[in-house]
């Protein structure tokens, strides 16, 4: 998660050197939260006062993504 004057962005991404982490496409977790991006990398931005939003996105997803290697 990072935050400046014009906006609030959660980011996703895989490692490209260990591809056995590829298994989740983050361009559809991003859509659900109005984001969007590739199937390794992707990214929702919010505006700039919302930064607690983008925060709580960003646990949600980290925790959504461990629960999958699981």
């Amino acid at each position: 998660m990072s935050a400046s004057a014009t906006r609030a962005k959660v980011s996703l991404g895989t490692n490209p050197w260990n591809q056995a982490t590829a298994d989740q496409n983050l361009a559809s977790l991003a859509e659900k939260f109005g984001g969007g991006g590739h199937q390794r990398v992707a990214a929702i931005s919010f505006e700039p006062n919302d930064v607690e939003r983008a925060r709580e996105v960003a646990r949600g997803l980290a925790a959504t993504l461990r629960q999958n290697k699981k």
